[in-house]
């Protein structure tokens, strides 16, 4: 990470006022970073999270950081961070501006490293069903010619939702949820369904999911 330390510049602050703040800025992240996707004990406040959370605790979907509508600000050094949760100024977690013109800012529900349950099943055809479940984050195995993340978080009224990325394309899966991609996805009693194929050598293209 490329730091200009020491920088002091008025930033609109979340609450609308304006103020002095002293930071490090951040370049951007090079080809190849990896993301966290969690919060680890060295990290609980989430400063160095690069994940794909973007909605709030509330199930509020944020506002992209390069849009200065609903809400404007000074965190334009995020402008290629899309509409992901992040924590520029060191806030209890990650946050967003939200795309609600009456909500200017909230916290998000960023799983912490290890709150996962994941039972994985292997069948004679090549197949790998894994069962998730928790507040967590989970990535394909390495062997599999599918690429995907997939984030599982309680979100409006406490409902477990699936965020399932799959070529930088987001997915939502409710209760009920289907998806048949290159891998199969279900969202089922609160646990994630997924299951790899690890004979394919390429994906087929996408069936909208089930509402």
């Amino acid at each position: 990470m490329n730091l200009v330390c020491g920088v002091t510049r008025p930033i609109r602050r979340k609450d609308g006022i304006f103020a002095l703040y002293l930071f490090a800025v951040s370049g951007p992240q090079t080809p190849g970073t990896p993301s966290i996707e969690c919060l680890g004990a060295d990290d609980p406040k989430g400063l160095k999270y690069n994940g794909l959370v973007n909605k709030t605790k509330s199930g509020k979907t944020c506002q992209a950081w390069g849009k200065q509508r609903p809400h404007s600000h000074s965190f334009q050094r995020l402008a290629d961070q899309g509409n992901f949760c992040r924590n520029p100024d060191s806030e209890a977690a990650p946050w967003c501006y939200t795309t609600s013109s009456g909500t200017r800012w909230e916290l998000c529900d960023i799983p912490d490293c290890g709150q996962c349950e994941i039972k994985q099943e292997r069948s004679r055809n090549c197949k790998i069903i894994y069962k998730v479940s928790g507040k967590c984050f989970f990535e394909s195995s390495a062997i599999s010619n599918c690429k995907f993340k997939a984030n599982l978080g309680a979100y409006r009224n406490g409902v477990t939702e699936a965020s399932v990325v799959i070529a930088d394309k987001v997915h939502i899966l409710k209760e009920g949820g289907s998806l048949r991609t290159c891998a199969e996805f279900e969202m089922k009693n609160d646990v994630l369904t997924i299951v790899e194929d690890t004979c394919k050598q390429s994906c087929r293209p996408p069936i909208p999911p089930t509402k």
